[in-house]
């Protein structure tokens, strides 16, 4: 059992809903910086299609890094605001490599999530997507559900601590709870299981022909002049009066030119689509979207032509522009 001594030395930990709130600032701070990055750099970032992340991982490393260490006395600049700092269990300030450390960490469900590397095999790029699911999940957890110390996942690995400004160097004697490293277990399991069992489905015969003729259209895609990288996606879909299910096929095509020519790069998607991937003249419907633009996890702004079609009416497109900005 706590002493009240012991007690009183936790109450240095700072409450949940002033952490939210500092942490909320330094999302608009890193929002900021991506914004005025992308606004003078937009097309060189384009460039990087669905890597541009990292861009966004490698600015919040940086910022939280920095600041959260003894270089930084310990705030960024949220933390700074709602007079709160990062702290070992010794009360004191932490060393740079810690800081970045437990940066890394926290950078991944902001900015790698939607991490996409073209040059890796897919089954690489599914292991590294559960992998960062699983790290999101964890310091998503932590952060919502331990109240005895208020860690989330990045500060339990680096041993670190939030208190108030006014409370540095105490010690602090609280723990997290055996419960939550439990629960935490079994839903990084559970997501482990589930990807265990995509990749199986992958490598059934019936379906590993199917899976060798998509990777091969995207590589195909990623020929056409203007087309940076490329996503194909197929799906079933229910009709919500019947009950019946149809396929539709989703394409998704990156580019880094602002002045290229969408109608024949349309044409061109669609063709090649027809041409390398039979089973798609039996979709019901193919979406072909063609995307200009950045993202690189702190910010992005895109803009989107949407067509989509029949196999069965080529002629016949609805055409759509969708903006994005964030």
């Amino acid at each position: 059992m706590k002493t009240k001594e012991m007690i009183q030395r936790d109450q240095s930990i700072c409450a949940f809903w002033r952490r939210s709130l500092a942490f909320v600032i330094d999302l608009i701070i890193l929002g900021a910086i991506g914004i005025a990055i992308g606004t003078a750099l937009e097309q060189q970032l384009a460039i990087l299609g669905e890597s541009g992340p990292i861009i966004g991982f490698l600015i919040t490393v940086l910022y939280f890094g920095i600041l959260d260490s003894h270089i930084g006395h310990g705030q960024s600049l949220g933390n700074k605001l709602l007079k709160i700092c990062v702290v070992n269990r010794a009360g004191e300030l932490i060393t740079p490599a810690r800081s970045f450390a437990r940066a890394a960490i926290l950078a991944i469900p902001i900015c790698l999530n939607v991490l996409y590397l073209p040059m890796l095999p897919a089954l690489v790029q599914l292991i590294l997507g559960l992998l960062f699911f699983s790290i999101s999940v964890v310091v998503i957890y932590f952060y919502l559900f331990n109240r005895n110390t208020h860690q989330s996942f990045h500060d339990i690995v680096t041993g670190v601590f939030v208190v108030r400004t006014n409370r540095v160097k105490e010690p602090i004697c609280s723990i997290v709870g055996q419960a939550h490293f439990v629960i935490c277990s079994l839903l990084v399991l559970a997501i482990l299981c589930s990807g265990g069992y995509v990749i199986y489905l992958q490598h059934q015969p019936a379906n590993v022909a199917t899976m060798t003729m998509l990777t091969d259209l995207q590589t195909d895609l990623t020929k056409i002049e203007g087309v940076d990288t490329a996503g194909v996606f197929v799906g079933n879909q229910v009709k919500s009066n019947g009950g019946n299910t149809f396929q539709n096929m989703n394409v998704t095509v990156y580019t880094h030119d602002p002045k290229l020519d969408l109608m024949a790069t349309e044409d061109n998607v669609i063709n090649t689509v027809l041409e390398k991937y039979p089973l798609a003249s039996h979709t019901k419907e193919i979406q072909v979207r063609i995307v200009y633009g950045y993202n690189i996890g702190i910010a992005k702004k895109y803009q989107t032509h949407v067509t989509a079609f029949s196999p069965a009416n080529l002629g016949r497109r609805i055409r759509a522009i969708e903006n994005t900005i964030f």
